[in-house]
């Protein structure tokens, strides 16, 4: 039986496996769940052997994962891009984080009722975040260097969504938006962005931002 993924009809949390999943070829089930009926979720949430009930999950025979930056360790360890020792898998680690940061970040401004009076000061303190990212990206094709890794795969959210939110903030970091072209520009990173396994909502319609 093939792995099964399983997510929102957005990118959300889900997205860097999505994106991990066509880069690796890996053959899998997409369950697609609609976030405007989660009822259809809450029915089934506890009956799928999940030791954690979650969105985004990952269930491939005996493994069964949820939890969004676990699932993509684990396909990093399963598909060799996690580094070529301790060391690199450290760094890769804290790339993850940091992602998982700013990531959430945005989320807590998008999802606040006093958007359009908090946005100015997410993109101020996003500033300084991003610099530190832009310094240690430095000159490189990917964080980690030629090689693509999950840490990449972690950023690509992080970056490209607030590219999406505020083009002049990232417009102030080339080294950034020349990482997000390059690896949009891998092949089946391309495919799959072209192709209707790619939502273009960022976060849930119901929020004061959604990416759309």
């Amino acid at each position: 039986m093939a792995p099964r993924f399983g997510y929102w009809n957005l990118q959300g949390l889900g997205q860097a496996s999505r994106l991990l999943l066509a880069f690796t070829g890996t053959e899998h089930e997409d369950e697609v769940l609609d976030i405007a009926h989660r009822e259809v979720w809450m029915d089934k949430k506890f009956n799928l052997g999940l030791d954690f009930p979650n969105l985004p999950y990952y269930i491939d025979q005996d493994v069964k994962l949820t939890q969004s930056n676990a699932i993509l360790r684990y396909l990093g360890r399963k598909n060799n891009l996690y580094g070529k020792n301790a060391i690199e898998a450290g760094t890769i680690d804290m790339l993850i984080d940091e992602a998982q940061d700013i990531k959430m970040a945005l989320i807590k401004t998008a999802t606040s009722p006093d958007f359009e009076n908090v946005k100015g000061d997410h993109i101020k303190a996003m500033e300084q975040k991003l610099k530190i990212v832009s310094d240690f990206l430095g000159n490189k094709k990917f964080f980690m260097g030629d090689e693509v890794t999950i840490g990449d795969f972690a950023m690509i959210d992080a970056l490209s969504w607030h590219q999406i939110f505020d083009a002049d903030l990232m417009g102030k970091f080339p080294n950034l938006v020349a990482f997000i072209d390059n690896f949009k520009a891998l092949d089946k990173i391309k495919a799959f962005y072209e192709g209707p396994k790619h939502f273009k909502l960022v976060l849930p319609p119901m929020f004061p931002w959604h990416g759309q």
